[in-house]
């Protein structure tokens, strides 16, 4: 349902997972590791 909602009206979601499965379903990644925030763009979408 969430990305039924931002397919069709472009909403922004933040989403906190531990799941890489749900992670891959995004178009971008953000990762926290020792206070540092890495984002990546992700391919799967």
């Amino acid at each position: 349902m969430v990305e039924r909602l931002w397919k069709e009206h472009g909403l922004t979601f933040i989403m906190v997972t531990h799941d890489s499965a749900i992670a891959k379903k995004a178009p971008r990644v953000a990762t926290i590791r020792k206070g540092r925030i890495t984002v990546k763009e992700n391919a799967g979408t």
